[in-house]
């Protein structure tokens, strides 16, 4: 919100567990530093009205994001240990039968298509 709404780097409320020095001795030091942390994180590139996720199940360690390709057929564990032989396409995160590897060990895809491709958790979400 400093970086692209011109919020007052003064203004920021305090959060617990959060340490963090909003507001520099000016506001294009402010702006500044809160762009750098943004690319740090890797949010830089989110809406102006899209804020960054505090409480997520990839902070609590039950979801992650991965591309994922190959060639050919695949072939990979369940967790009962029979292997899987995955031949159908797409060869990416989206196939039907790698999701259904993944729900061996629970882990799901995302439910909601194409719009996260990337994404695998506990819960689908």
């Amino acid at each position: 919100m400093i970086v692209k709404n011109g919020f007052d780097p003064a203004m920021v409320p305090p959060m617990a567990g959060v340490n963090i020095k909003w507001d520099h001795p000016t506001l294009e030091a402010s702006v500044n530093a809160a762009r750098q942390m943004s690319a740090g994180f890797g949010i830089g590139g989110l809406a102006a009205n899209t804020p960054p996720a505090l409480n997520t199940l990839h902070t609590s360690g039950e979801a992650i994001d991965m591309s994922i390709t190959w060639a050919g057929t695949l072939n990979i564990a369940n967790k009962d240990g029979s292997i899987a032989a995955i031949n159908t396409m797409p060869r990416t995160g989206m196939n039907l039968q790698l999701k259904a590897v993944g729900l061996t060990y629970g882990v799901k895809k995302f439910v909601g298509g194409n719009a996260d491709k990337p994404h695998w958790s506990t819960t689908g979400h």
